[in-house]
């Protein structure tokens, strides 16, 4: 899907959250997860290449993005305030879903559910990896 997968993503949360811990950098995640209104398996892959894409083109050049499941994205975003990251949330969130997605000359829509978290001092790499996979089921 033209970006990262589940291994990388959480690599680079190990990498942040050793950051947050010596240096104090904050840092946040977004979960997408994506619902396809239509029956249209064809062009499912597709879809989440376009998905994954925008996603990309919607955050920094600092922060990641990745596709961790079959239709479940994270972003992880970093050096930011809590009330930043759910602005970024709900932007990527309301563009996506205004997007029309064309393939093939078939127009397709989507609706994402977003889950926002901001690191907090007691978290730990196994408290994060077991949050998302809770998140994710």
């Amino acid at each position: 899907t033209y970006i990262a997968n589940y291994d990388f993503i959480y690599k680079i949360i190990e990498e942040k959250m050793d950051k947050y811990k010596k240096f104090n950098s904050p840092f946040g995640y977004i979960l997408f997860k994506v619902h396809i209104d239509e029956n249209i398996n064809k062009y499912y892959n597709e879809i989440l290449k376009l998905i994954g894409l925008n996603i990309l083109r919607n955050i920094r050049i600092i922060d990641n993005a990745g596709r961790i499941k079959d239709n479940i994205f994270l972003g992880i975003i970093s050096d930011i305030k809590e009330e930043q990251l759910i602005k970024i949330s709900n932007r990527i969130k309301t563009i996506l879903e205004n997007t029309d997605f064309l393939i093939e000359n078939n127009k397709i829509n989507i609706t994402l559910d977003n889950t926002i978290y901001f690191v907090k001092l007691n978290d730990s790499l196994v408290s994060l990896k077991n949050r998302i996979s809770e998140e994710i089921k």
